[in-house]
């Protein structure tokens, strides 16, 4: 894969294609307010205290879904519920700043993820799980592997991952020139829900349909601009 294409990364937006790839990869091995109640049980308090909203569908053998940069749990769900179905736990979160978890404007370094996605790892006591990472999602998954060991997980899926960066280095002649990303992040300063809208078409297929396509960008406008630039 060309990394110079992994501009999905900045604007990930595989759900026609790299999110059913991992849902047949696991089968074939068969507001951004806090949460009123942090007690919760759908809800996973990180190390430094970020409540993270948590869904856990069914029983089995777990699985653990990363979502893409930009997008909340609910990204998921059309992986989730056949799965669920199949027999599978299937366990995704919605990333800091995302979704139903609480917005604390800190902690987007990967160090900090790679920490949320242990403390649900461990509140939810995964065990022999398969950890499906799309873009950052495979980021933070191997930053949690590198930094917190492999002892509760089997397998690794990565769908078109960010690894090992997105920047052009070096070491990574294939990465991005830093102007290309700086001039994407100020066009994000300026109107993202217009970025969004007139780069998503690469990032679909071509059956996907214009209401599938609304709900994409419906999710990832949502997420604090804040949290998107970091």
């Amino acid at each position: 894969m060309d990394r110079r294409t992994i501009i999905s990364a900045a604007t990930t937006l595989g759900i026609g294609t790299g999110l059913l790839s991992a849902r047949q990869a696991v089968a074939a091995d068969a507001p951004s307010s806090p949460p009123a109640e942090a007690s919760s049980p759908a809800f996973v308090r990180a190390a430094d205290g970020t409540q993270l909203f948590c869904r856990d569908w069914g029983s089995g053998a777990p699985v653990l879904f990363l979502a893409a940069w930009g997008l909340p749990s609910e990204a998921w769900q059309y992986q989730m519920v056949p799965l669920a179905d199949q027999g599978f736990r299937c366990v995704a979160f919605d990333r800091r700043s995302h979704g139903r978890s609480s917005d604390p404007g800190r902690g987007y370094d990967l160090d900090t993820l790679a920490g949320d996605v242990a403390s649900v790892i461990e509140h939810c006591d995964l065990q022999d799980a398969t950890v499906v990472g799309h873009s950052l999602g495979g980021a933070e998954a191997v930053r949690y592997l590198s930094t917190h060991g492999e002892g509760r997980v089997r397998r690794l899926v990565l769908v078109a991952p960010t690894t090992p960066m997105l920047l052009r280095a070096e070491d990574n002649p294939d990465g991005l020139p830093p102007a290309a990303v700086e001039g994407l992040r100020q066009a994000m300063r300026q109107d993202f829900p217009g970025l969004l809208v007139a780069n998503i078409k690469p990032f679909v297929t071509p059956a996907t349909s214009q209401a599938m396509i609304d709900w994409i960008v419906a999710m990832m406008t949502r997420t604090p601009l804040k949290a998107l630039l970091a």
